[in-house]
């Protein structure tokens, strides 16, 4: 698959991926091909060829931080159904959320330097199962982006503050949760903004010791007693 952005016109919003969708579908088809898979393994006694689920994604294109929630959510779903996700990044900088995708499903996350080459990474990089990829020293990434989205502004941040309710993330304290409406009281936002840091600390972090996906910072319930808790977004 391809993800792209399409440009209308001189000034306008931006323009929506199509990487979202296409995560989408290839994740509901290989669904529907491995429970077909199995459906005839178990009414036959032939052997059946074992499936190996694996999408890989051609990136031209930055972030989008508004699709932060279905990319996740897709990324999730592919660990549930044990499908890998390889990137590979043709032009631009490095995507966060893609990034975390190939990590977290135990793909290869490789950035192009020389695009005439593209031939070669696809035929040794990508093409080969993972078992003989550890054979082929296939690269890989030293430094992994966590960071995410916030639901409020649709930033991506470093450092937020998650509802201990719902576990939405928020790049500043709020009274109220967007998501699921609870009320947090004054004197817990009025301690969040004090112990909020001035400094922020690199956007990068090493795969041996990789920070929650989502930052620690929590603000209480209804009480303010609310513990904060690390999870993932629905």
């Amino acid at each position: 698959m391809l993800d792209h952005v399409e440009s209308y016109g001189e000034a306008q919003d931006e323009a929506p991926i199509g990487l979202v969708g296409c995560l989408t579908k290839s994740l509901c088809y290989i669904n529907r091909t491995t429970v077909h898979s199995a459906a005839l393994a178990s009414n036959t006694e032939e052997p059946t060829v074992l499936v190996d689920p694996r999408i890989l994604v051609l990136s031209v294109s930055p972030d989008q931080s508004s699709t932060y929630i279905p990319i996740m959510n897709s990324i999730f779903s592919a660990q549930k159904l044990k499908v890998t996700i390889d990137i590979c990044k043709i032009y631009g900088p490095d995507n966060v959320f893609l990034q975390q995708a190939a990590h977290l499903t135990g793909g290869s996350y490789i950035h192009i330097e020389r695009p005439e080459a593209l031939l070669q990474y696809m035929m040794m990089s990508f093409l080969p199962p993972l078992g003989i990829r550890q054979l082929l020293s296939v690269p890989t990434q030293d430094r992994i982006d966590f960071r995410a989205a916030c639901f409020c502004h649709k930033n991506i941040v470093e450092i937020g503050f998650v509802c201990s309710v719902c576990l939405s993330i928020f790049c500043q304290p709020v009274p109220v949760c967007s998501t699921c409406r609870t009320k947090f009281p004054i004197k817990t936002l009025q301690r969040l903004n004090a112990s909020r840091p001035i400094t922020l600390p690199p956007s990068t972090t090493n795969v041996a010791h990789p920070p929650p996906r989502v930052p620690s910072a929590a603000l209480g319930g209804q009480n303010g007693t609310g513990p904060p808790r690390n999870g993932t977004v629905q």
